[in-house]
């Protein structure tokens, strides 16, 4: 055993002592879920600063006492530290003891609950919203479900979007398949986050995954989809990419289920230039993870902002909540709000822009607000599609990928000579219109069904129901 492997277990064991134990985390299972959320943990964190505290008075009393009598304060408080080294320990083990029980508890709650279903997430807070996205649609089912949720940090966003159905917390495997209850036969996954492995090796369930949008990036079509029972697509669409890309799945496994968010945004009242002053909004991707994902317009767009003010244009800027994860993308849309705020000072436009757009506007009613659209590669395209209103597609020629340049939409990239022509075809003319109605029922199953929410309703019923 070599000394970094032995210095790393005497950390560990360290602060298996010392540290306190991590809090259980549930919600709406009752009195359990309250006691859990704010009294586990707290005794321990006090008793560590103590011990902290008292370890630096020690420090300072080797440096400021001399002779007998500072010697023996020095044994005193030295003596002090590790009584209170023992009592953490003690108060920690009683706090893990409590905290098994708890656990317990709520895996006695949870099978008591009975859920039909079962949401598996895990993600950051800031998104949440792929979970969220689904929630109100799982809810019309109709069914008991459960939200087993891995990263604790996400833990009170995410209780502000459940309503009322239980959330657990289960950080490890060996908790998350405590809550695997045995009257659930289905498991839904809004993204493919790395621990989705861990839920998906049980072959007793039914394992589906929703997605968290349409788009033509190459993060829609990968081989990950292979290893659930069913995947959901928004249309015929989502079925000919995985063709594309060369990425077979069983025709019983893919599902055209439409959008059901689409469900609450308003149809095109008249043609675009009928509309003297339009309201545009645009609406950026993030930066993404990997080259073939980064389609972006935001470092390229401020040209084009001014292009849309000179022409008196009211704007939405909506950009993606990942923005503000790169430098480069995060001070661009600074820069784009300081022009929509200046301008909004000097004309009276009433711009939509930052935290109205951003938080409190939903995306639907940024979608209803606006007479039509500028935006990247990504999924708000192709739910933008449902409304029939103009839409352009900025895609930077370097990262072009695999998007569809002519479906309907108005092409801008890099090069600002061609915006103007665009933006008369995009604001006045809206030559493709007819084009882009026959997009929409390619790309969305649910274009012309009523309600739009019904096929993806009737089809996760019946893999909830039905084995």
């Amino acid at each position: 055993m070599n000394i970094r492997t032995r210095a790393e277990k005497a950390l560990a064991l360290i602060a298996a002592v010392l540290l306190p134990p991590q809090r259980l985390q549930t919600a709406h299972l009752g009195e359990l879920s309250n006691q859990n959320r704010h009294k586990a943990g707290v005794a321990p964190l006090l008793m560590t600063a103590l011990v902290v505290a008292l370890g630096c008075i020690s420090v300072s009393a080797v440096i400021v006492a001399f002779g007998l009598f500072g010697s023996l304060v020095l044994v005193f408080l030295v003596g002090a530290f590790f009584l209170l080294i023992l009592g953490v320990r003690s108060s920690n083990r009683r706090q893990r003891k409590l905290l098994q029980q708890g656990f317990q508890n709520a895996v006695a709650a949870v099978n008591a609950y009975k859920p039909r279903f079962l949401v598996h997430w895990d993600g950051s807070s800031e998104s949440v919203y792929q979970l969220e996205a689904w929630l109100p649609y799982l809810e019309k089912l109709d069914l008991p479900f459960l939200v087993i949720l891995r990263n604790p940090e996400s833990f009170e966003r995410v209780l502000q979007v459940v309503n009322g159905d239980p959330i657990v917390v289960a950080q490890t495997p060996l908790e998350m398949e405590q809550f695997l209850v045995p009257s659930a036969t289905t498991v839904f996954y809004a993204n493919n986050a790395d621990c989705n492995n861990q839920i998906l090796r049980f072959e007793g369930f039914k394992h589906v995954q929703l997605g968290h949008g349409d788009s033509d990036k190459s993060s829609s079509a990968t081989r990950t989809f292979r290893l659930f029972d069913r995947v959901y697509v928004s249309g015929q669409a989502g079925i000919d990419r995985f063709n594309a890309s060369g990425i077979e799945l069983d025709e019983s496994t893919i599902v055209s289920v439409g959008r059901p968010q689409v469900s609450g945004i308003t149809q095109a009242k008249q043609p675009i230039g009928s509309i003297a002053a339009p309201t545009l909004l645009y609406a950026p991707t993030w930066w993404g993870d990997f080259a073939d994902t980064s389609h972006s317009s935001l470092p390229f767009a401020e040209g084009l902002i001014d292009l849309l003010l000179n022409r008196e244009v009211t704007l939405i800027f909506r950009p993606h909540p990942f923005t503000l994860r790169h430098a480069e993308t995060a001070t661009a849309a600074a820069r784009i709000r300081e022009r929509l705020r200046s301008h909004s000072e000097k004309t009276g436009t009433p711009h939509i822009f930052g935290e109205k757009a951003e938080r409190k506007l939903s995306l639907t009613e940024c979608f209803n607000q606006s007479d039509v659209m500028i935006a990247d590669v990504s999924a708000v395209v192709t739910d933008y599609l449902y409304s029939g209103k103009p839409l352009g597609l900025f895609v930077p020629t370097a990262t072009a990928g695999n998007a569809h340049l002519d479906d309907g939409q108005y092409l801008f990239t890099e090069h600002a000579e061609a915006w103007s022509t665009q933006l008369d075809k995009l604001l006045i003319t809206d030559p493709l219109r007819e084009q882009r109605e026959e997009v929409r029922k390619y790309r969305l199953a649910n274009a012309t069904t009523t309600p739009p929410d019904g096929l993806f309703v009737d089809a996760a019923r019946n893999d909830v129901l039905f084995r």
